[in-house]
């Protein structure tokens, strides 16, 4: 997945994107869909109770057939 290919795992807590708060999924969402396609952001992740920070690129959603 887009997520695993950055250090993302199952159980992570977003809590920022860009230096914004992330509070509710909707948030998350939003947040990743205002950086374009291909632009690079960072994403503070929490990780067994350790905020880690790093690097992602949005990538563009599978076509549906």
């Amino acid at each position: 997945s887009p997520a695993a290919e950055v250090g993302i795992r199952a159980g992570d807590l977003v809590v920022e994107i860009d230096g914004r708060a992330i509070e509710t999924a909707t948030d998350l969402r939003n947040q990743v869909g205002l950086v374009p396609v291909g632009q690079a952001m960072r994403m503070t992740l929490v990780r067994d109770g350790q905020r880690l920070s790093v690097p992602a690129r949005p990538a563009a959603a599978p076509r549906s057939r």
